[in-house]
């Protein structure tokens, strides 16, 4: 098409942490890194990565929000003790995290992606085998 812009040439550093020292060994396509979420998600349309990419993106500011609000009603502040912050965190923050990526998937029309999504990490978490 004329006009347009081929996009797929645009290379991004990867970045890795080893010895104390941040090494940039490699740097792979944004092609190549669509490909490789493709695999690991087991998914087959570059369109869906794109969403689901979109999709973290609005839950994670999302997020922010309501952290802010929950931090607020249960009083915490700069000087909360860390213990408690964390304590928050995994109790309350979390579960909501995950519903929000789960409410926010259905939104985008990827409700069953993130629903396995959320099985898996959850099973994780709790060192859960699958039967």
């Amino acid at each position: 098409m004329p006009g347009t812009v081929n996009v797929w040439p645009v290379y991004v550093k990867i970045l890795s942490y080893q010895g104390g020292r941040v090494h940039s060994d490699y740097s792979m396509s944004m092609k190549d890194i669509l490909e490789k979420l493709k695999k690991r998600w087991g998914i087959s349309g570059t369109g869906q990565v794109l969403v689901i990419l979109a999709v973290f993106a609005v839950t994670g500011f999302s997020f922010i929000y309501v952290n802010r609000f929950i931090d607020s009603l249960l009083g915490m502040t700069e000087n909360t003790p860390f213990w408690l912050k964390a304590l928050v965190f995994i109790v309350i923050l979390l579960p909501v995290y995950n519903l929000l990526l789960l409410a926010w998937g259905t939104v985008f029309g990827q409700y069953r992606f993130f629903s396995n999504f959320i099985k898996r990490f959850f099973s994780r978490l709790f060192f859960r085998k699958k039967n």
